[in-house]
């Protein structure tokens, strides 16, 4: 009984600090995901971004006042098209 409630005390404070992180960070959406054989491109705060698909760092494609959405890879995955820009706030 002793080593249980020792246990359950051990998951609580090493889960607390991702509980309390998670509930004070906004939500990442990563949104309308396009795949080529290498990247994997998504909108993301208005932005169009990419990222390998092996993993590592995002790269951001675009930075404007206006929202970015709907990429798609050209057939060779070396170029990347979007649905176009709604007006920002």
């Amino acid at each position: 009984m002793h080593l249980r409630r020792r246990g359950l005390i051990t998951l609580a404070v090493l889960t607390l600090p991702s509980i309390v992180h998670a509930q004070a960070a906004s939500p990442l959406l990563l949104r309308e995901p396009a795949l080529s054989a290498t990247e994997i491109c998504f909108s993301f705060a208005g932005d169009l971004w990419t990222v390998p698909r092996s993993g590592g760092a995002a790269h951001r494609l675009t930075a404007s006042p206006g929202n970015e959405s709907g990429c798609h890879f050209s057939p060779d995955g070396k170029w990347v098209a979007s649905k176009g820009m709604t007006p920002g706030e």
